[in-house]
């Protein structure tokens, strides 16, 4: 029988997936119209639910993961914007259970690269920004007992 591979070798993974997307610039004439990270992304993405799935609560796994999501769009640009909808809703379902500030930062970067590319990206971004921010302020506001510095100090990475 075989054994899950542990969080810290997920955690490696991810990291070589990360330095992949990182730096793979091809400048040939067959990539014009497409990117191979982008090809890579869409072909990872069932294996990186998988790590949600199972690593969710981890914030270390987590933030390497997006990591991979976010070199992925910044290589891949615009040859990623037909994919990036489903995966900013995905990503938008998974900060609402498991509110981990580098998901806010990888719709970000999904934002700052991409947005005003298409009506389709747009749309779901301005959808992910609604949702997101309501459990943002769902965070930080005081619960019984506490004042309003302690419950922005309870979340420091999400509300930076």
């Amino acid at each position: 029988a075989t054994t899950a591979p542990s969080s810290t070798e997920v955690c490696a993974l991810l990291d070589e997936l990360a330095s992949l997307s990182r730096y793979c610039q091809p400048s040939v004439p067959e990539f014009e119209n497409s990117h191979p990270i982008a090809h890579l992304l869409s072909a990872a993405w069932p294996v990186l639910t998988l790590v949600y799935d199972k690593l969710g609560k981890d914030s270390r796994a987590m933030e390497k993961l997006c990591r991979v999501l976010k070199f992925s769009v910044r290589t891949a640009t615009t040859h990623a914007v037909t994919f990036l909808p489903g995966m900013l809703t995905t990503l938008s379902s998974w900060f609402l259970d498991h509110p981990h500030s580098c998901f806010l930062y990888a719709v970000h970067v999904c934002a700052t690269q991409l947005a005003g590319t298409s009506h389709d990206l747009d749309d779901a971004l301005f959808g992910v920004y609604s949702s997101m921010a309501s459990r943002v302020f769902l965070l930080l506001t005081p619960k019984m007992g506490q004042d309003l510095v302690q419950a922005l100090g309870a979340f420091p990475d999400v509300l930076e």
